[in-house]
C-alpha cells in the first residue's frame, strides 16, 4: 500500500512539473525555426499568423478531422502564405494534413466564399453526359476591390465581410476584406460559363494567390476537366504569380508562357486580357510623344491634330467614331479603344496621301493604330460565320493568323524611344510584355486546340465573363461605386440559381437539365407570392373572332417568331418552377413539326442548345399574344393593358383544357392556392407580359407624344388689313 502511495505521489509531482514548464505553441515553433534559420519566415507571415500564436503544438497530434476552427485556420493560412514553411513543418515537426484535405476545407456548398462543390458536381454531371463540350475549359481569374463593410447574416449566423477562404474555418481573421477574387470556368468547345469559386481577401500576396489557383486547378483536374489556360489581367501581382508558377518573362523575345501543374504532366498557358493594356500603351506613347518602330516614327501629335481637324470641319473619314463626341473625349483622355481603330488609321492614311498640313509622315502612326486594332480583333473573335480578323480561327486561316501574330510580335519588339532605348526595357514596360505574353500563348495554343475541334473563338480567353459578373452584381445606377462583400455573395447566389443549383433545399444540387444562361432573372417577387384576384372588369368587351390579321402570309410570319420566342419564356419560367413534372411539360425532347406550321424559324436556329417548347406552351404564348393585341387595339382604349386582365383573358380562352398534358397531375394544389395547371398558365403569361411590357409601353408613350406635338399649318391665321 505504501509503495502504491509513493508511486502516486511521484506521478503527481511529475505532472506538476510538466504544468510548470512552458508549453510549446505555434508562435514559439515559428520563432524557433526563424532563429535557427532553418526556413525563412518573413515579418508579414508572422503578422498574418499572430492571432494563432497561442495554439498548443500538441493539439496537432490529433486526427485532422478533429481539428478545431482555429487549427484549420492556422494550417490553411500557413500553407497559403508560405508553402515552403508548411512543407518543412509537415515533414519534420507536426503531422499536418495533406493538400487534398486542405482543399476540402476550402469547399463551400452554398453561396459563401470558397470552391463551390455544388457547381463542380453539376459540371461533372454535364461532362458525363456531354464530354466534348464540358471537358476542355479555360479558367478566368478576376479581382475587384471591395468597400470595407461587414454585416451580420441572421440566417447563417455569421459575419459577412471579413476575410474568408472557404466553408471549413468560420473566420480567418477579424480584419475586414478589401478585395474579392473570383474564378470563372468557361467552356472552350461549348457555350457555357460557371463561377466555381470566390474568396474574400485583404492584401493577398502573389504566393497566396498562387496557392489558391493551384488548389482550384487540382480540384478541376481531379474531376476530369482539362484546363488549357488561365486568363488574368496585367497587374504586377499576377505577373509575379505566373513567374512563381514556372513562367519566364525575363527575355521578351523568348517568353515561356506556360507552366506545368505540380504533380501532373499537364501544361497550362497564361493569357493576359490586353484591352486594358491597349489603353496603357496609348498612355505610354503619349508620355514619350514620339516612339520609333521598324515602320517609322509614331507621333502622338498626329492623333491630336486629327482631333482638332475633326472638331473644325467634321467632314473627313466617313467614320462614325471620328465624328462621335465620345471619341473626341476619349482622345483627350488617351486610353481609349476608339483611338486604336481601323477607321482612325484609314483617316490618317487618307490625310497623308492628300499631303494635308500637319499630317506629313503620319503613315507610321496609321500603321500602329491599324496593327493594334487588328490584334484586338484577333483576340476577340466571337462567331465562326464572320470572316477576316474578327472571325474564328480554324484550319483554313490558322497559318495566316499565326503569321500575323509573328509580325505583330516583331513590330512590338522594335518599338524604341527617340534615344534608342527599347520600350520593353523601360519601367512602364508592362503593357508591352502583356501583349507579347498573349501573342506567344496563342501561337503555341491554337495549333494544339485545332487538332480536336473545328474552330476556336478567342473571346473565351478574355476577362469579359468576370467583368459581366461584377457589372451584374452592381445595383442599377451604382456602376461606379465599390461593391460590398454582401453584394458579391448575393450576386453569387443569383448565378448559382441561374446555373440550376437549388441552395434552399439542404444545399443539394438540383437535378435538372438547364443550360447555363447568359442573363439574370429580373428583380421581382416570385409569381407564387403575387396576388391573383378575380378580374374586376365586366365581361362586356368587344372581341373579334380568331382570324388572320391581313393574310395567311402575315399570320405565318407573326407566329414563327412567337414559337421561337416561347423557348426564351420557358428559360425564364424554369427558375420559378420547382415541380419536375411541370418542368417536363414545358419543354419537348425533339423539335416538333406541328407548331401550327410555324416551326421553321426554330428549326433554322436550332443547333443543339436551344430550348424547344412543348405544343402546350406554344399554344399559351400564341393565346397571350393574341389577347394582348386585342387589348392594345384602338377600339378598346377604355381598358388598360395590365397583367391581371391579360391573365383573365387567357384563362377564359384556355380554361381547364389540359394543353400541357399534365393529366392527373394538374389537379394537385400549388402552395394551397392554385393547382399546377393554372399556376403554370399564370406563370407563362406573367413572364410573357414582363418581356413584352417594354414594347407596348413604348407604343403608348409614342401615342401620348404625338398628342403633345404642336400642330402646324392647321390653324387659320387672321391678319388686319
Amino acid at each position: 500500500m505504501e509503495k502504491k502511495l509513493l508511486q502516486k505521489m511521484k506521478e503527481l509531482r511529475a505532472a506538476k512539473e510538466r504544468e510548470r514548464r512552458p508549453r510549446e505553441t505555434c508562435g514559439t515553433l515559428l520563432r524557433e525555426l526563424s532563429r535557427k534559420k532553418i526556413v525563412t519566415i518573413t515579418q508579414q507571415l508572422m503578422e498574418n499568423l499572430q492571432q494563432y500564436e497561442d495554439i498548443p503544438v500538441e493539439l496537432f497530434d490529433k486526427s485532422p478531422t478533429e481539428y478545431s476552427t482555429h487549427q484549420k485556420s492556422f494550417v490553411l493560412m500557413l500553407q497559403l502564405h508560405d508553402s515552403s514553411v508548411y512543407r518543412y513543418i509537415k515533414n519534420h515537426k507536426l503531422p499536418f494534413p495533406s493538400l487534398r484535405m486542405l482543399r476540402s476545407w476550402l469547399k463551400s456548398t452554398n453561396d459563401g466564399p470558397g470552391i463551390n462543390a455544388s457547381v463542380l458536381q453539376l459540371l461533372l454531371n454535364k461532362r458525363l453526359a456531354n464530354p466534348y463540350e464540358y471537358t476542355c475549359a479555360c479558367l478566368v481569374i478576376g479581382a475587384l476591390s471591395l468597400r470595407q463593410h461587414a454585416v451580420y447574416d441572421v440566417c447563417q449566423k455569421k459575419v459577412v465581410g471579413l476575410i474568408d477562404y472557404g466553408n471549413g474555418p468560420e473566420a480567418y481573421s477579424q480584419n475586414v476584406a478589401t478585395q474579392t477574387l473570383i474564378f470563372m470556368l468557361v467552356g472552350i468547345n461549348g457555350h457555357w460559363k460557371a463561377p466555381i469559386a470566390y474568396f474574400l481577401t485583404n492584401s493577398l500576396t502573389p504566393g497566396a494567390q498562387m496557392e489558391l489557383v493551384l488548389h482550384a486547378l487540382h480540384e478541376l483536374m481531379d474531376n476530369g476537366f482539362d484546363i488549357k489556360s488561365i486568363t488574368l489581367d496585367g497587374c504586377e501581382t499576377n505577373i509575379q504569380m505566373c513567374t512563381m508558377l514556372g513562367c519566364d518573362f525575363s527575355d521578351p523575345a523568348h517568353l515561356q508562357t506556360h507552366f506545368t501543374i505540380p504533380g501532373t504532366t499537364k501544361s497550362c498557358y497564361v493569357v493576359i486580357d490586353v484591352y486594358k493594356e491597349a489603353g496603357l500603351l496609348c498612355n505610354l506613347i503619349e508620355t514619350y510623344e514620339s516612339v520609333k518602330s521598324n515602320k517609322g516614327t509614331i507621333r502622338w501629335q498626329h492623333i491630336k491634330n486629327l482631333k482638332v481637324l475633326n472638331m473644325k470641319s467634321g467632314i473627313f473619314a466617313g467614320t462614325k467614331s471620328l465624328q462621335d463626341t465620345h471619341f473626341l473625349s476619349e482622345v483627350e483622355a488617351s486610353p481609349a479603344a476608339e483611338i486604336l481603330s481601323d477607321s482612325a488609321a484609314k483617316t490618317l492614311l487618307r490625310l497623308h496621301d492628300l499631303r494635308y498640313e500637319n499630317f506629313s509622315e503620319s503613315d507610321a502612326t496609321a500603321f500602329f493604330l491599324q496593327t493594334i486594332s487588328k490584334l484586338l480583333d484577333v483576340f476577340c473573335s466571337r462567331s465562326p460565320r464572320i470572316k477576316g480578323y474578327k472571325g474564328a480561327v480554324d484550319n483554313s486561316n490558322l497559318q495566316h493568323i499565326l503569321g500575323f501574330l509573328s509580325e505583330v510580335k516583331a513590330y512590338l519588339l522594335s518599338l524604341t524611344t527617340v534615344e534608342g532605348t527599347m520600350l520593353y526595357d523601360y519601367p512602364r514596360k508592362t503593357c508591352i510584355i502583356c501583349f507579347l505574353i498573349s501573342i506567344q500563348s496563342f501561337c503555341e495554343m491554337l495549333p494544339r486546340l485545332l487538332t480536336h475541334q473545328k474552330y476556336v473563338l478567342t473571346y473565351k480567353f478574355s476577362q469579359d465573363f468576370v467583368k459581366n459578373f461584377f457589372n451584374d452584381v452592381h445595383a442599377p445606377g451604382e456602376l461606379g461605386y465599390e461593391l460590398t462583400a454582401s453584394q458579391v455573395k448575393h450576386g453569387m447566389r443569383k448565378w448559382l440559381i441561374r446555373c440550376g443549383i437549388n441552395i434552399d433545399q439542404d444545399n443539394e444540387t438540383a437535378k435538372n437539365s438547364m443550360e447555363f444562361l447568359t442573363l439574370y432573372e429580373e428583380r421581382s417577387l416570385p409569381i407564387i407570392f403575387q396576388q391573383h384576384l378575380p378580374s374586376p372588369f365586366e365581361d362586356n368587351s368587344i372581341e373579334l373572332p380568331d382570324h388572320n390579321l391581313i393574310s395567311e402570309t402575315l399570320n405565318f410570319l407573326l407566329n414563327n417568331p412567337l414559337v421561337y420566342f416561347a423557348g426564351w419564356v420557358v428559360r425564364k419560367a424554369m427558375t420559378e418552377v420547382a415541380c419536375d413534372e411541370c418542368r417536363c411539360a414545358l419543354v419537348s425532347d425533339t423539335l416538333q413539326v406541328n407548331f401550327l406550321d410555324a416551326h421553321h424559324l426554330l428549326q433554322l436556329k436550332e443547333n443543339g442548345r436551344l430550348v424547344i417548347p412543348s405544343s402546350g406552351t406554344v399554344r399559351i404564348i400564341l393565346s397571350s399574344e393574341r389577347k394582348l393585341r386585342h387589348m392594345m387595339n384602338a377600339s378598346s382604349k377604355q381598358y388598360s393593358v395590365n397583367l391581371l386582365r391579360l391573365e383573365h383573358e387567357v384563362l377564359l380562352d384556355i380554361g381547364s383544357c389540359d394543353v400541357l398534358g399534365l393529366s392527373k397531375h394538374m389537379a394537385q394544389s400549388q402552395c394551397g392556392i392554385d393547382n399546377h395547371h393554372f399556376y403554370i398558365l399564370r406563370l407563362l403569361v406573367s413572364v410573357f407580359y414582363r418581356i413584352r411590357q417594354q414594347h407596348f409601353a413604348k407604343l403608348e408613350q409614342w401615342e401620348l407624344f404625338k398628342c403633345k406635338i404642336k400642330q402646324k399649318f392647321t390653324k387659320t391665321m387672321h391678319c388686319k388689313c
